[in-house]
């Protein structure tokens, strides 16, 4: 009996090491995952219209919920004044250009006639030669020469001066000109009217915001992200998107602004089947822009799913310690 009881520890003495030693080198760590798949929500930007002056609102042209485009005029200022100015200044441009045309018919004139002067001074100073006039009606015919000339040259710079007049008229009306455009705002993205802020008639400051547009040329991805895979997110991972509205188009983003990652200020807890999940919140820019066509197929807050790859080494413990 003694001799089977020291078999037996025999045997497990020497097996029990030996499947430790197997157990222990066979077995497998359960690698985290690749990737992770989270709805996702479709966001638009919100960009702001601004009062680029101080003046009163004479007109808004929106309401809200109306598209527009960008260089839609949305608003426009008191401009009655200044379009009386601009009035008044192509009227003088007009006046001055018809000046222009009188005087040089005048200096026409002047040249025509100090030309037969300048041929009687020629007339003149032949016949001198043989004698057939006098010195004093030459000097007289030189004289009449000279004040013809003299009349040439003032023709002339009356047509210098009415140039001047019109170039300066015409600076005037395109100074005004620009300054009108200042008295529409257009918007400056595509997207809806969210809200409006300014009334008509009211006066606002320069920088005033006036509206809230839904600007849909640059589109944003919300999802809350497990707190585990949000720990590993790295500067190797990639993030695609799959929207239920476009079927057989995956879209990539990206984190904006590199290398920080925006998130709610407080993190999601929630509890299924007595078991909390810790999520927190990631926004993405979609890259590249949906085109115009895709676009229009979008609902206002299109969903979809989020797919998140990363290296399984690439880890943020310092998003495990917050």
């Amino acid at each position: 009996m003694k001799k089977v009881v020291l078999l037996w520890m025999l045997i497990f003495g020497f097996l029990g090491p030996v499947a430790q030693a197997r157990w222990f080198f066979e077995r497998k760590e359960v690698s985290p995952p690749v990737e992770v798949a989270v709805p996702m929500v479709l966001e638009p930007g919100i960009a702001k219209v601004v009062a680029p002056m101080t003046g009163r609102l004479y007109h808004i042209s929106v309401e809200e919920a109306d598209q527009v485009s960008p260089g839609t005029i949305v608003a426009s200022y008191d401009a009655r004044v200044l379009r009386a100015q601009i009035e008044s200044a192509e009227a003088l441009l007009q006046q001055r250009k018809q000046q222009v045309k009188v005087l040089r018919a005048q200096h026409l004139q002047t040249q025509k006639e100090a030309e037969v002067v300048a041929l009687e001074l020629q007339r003149t100073r032949d016949l001198r030669k043989r004698f057939s006039v006098t010195q004093e009606q030459l000097d007289r015919e030189i004289a009449h020469y000279e004040v013809a000339q003299a009349k040439v040259a003032e023709a002339w710079a009356q047509v210098e001066a009415a140039l001047a007049g019109v170039t300066q008229a015409g600076k005037d009306v395109q100074a005004l000109q620009a300054e009108l455009s200042f008295y529409v705002v257009p918007a400056g993205v595509p997207g809806r009217v969210v809200l409006r802020l300014a009334k008509e008639g009211v006066t606002v400051a320069k920088g005033d915001t006036l509206m809230l547009l839904e600007d849909r040329s640059t589109l944003w991805v919300s999802a809350w992200v497990p707190a585990e895979a949000w720990s590993r997110i790295g500067p190797d991972t990639r993030f695609l998107v799959k929207l239920d509205d476009l079927e057989h188009t995956t879209l990539s983003a990206e984190i904006v602004p590199e290398p920080s990652w925006e998130r709610a200020d407080y993190p999601l807890i929630e509890e299924h089947d007595g078991v909390l999940t810790v999520s927190h919140r990631l926004r993405l820019r979609l890259l590249p822009p949906i085109q115009q066509a895709q676009l229009a197929k979008l609902p206002a807050a299109a969903q979809g799913r989020l797919f998140i790859r990363f290296d399984a080494q690439a880890t943020r413990p310092d998003l495990l310690e917050e």
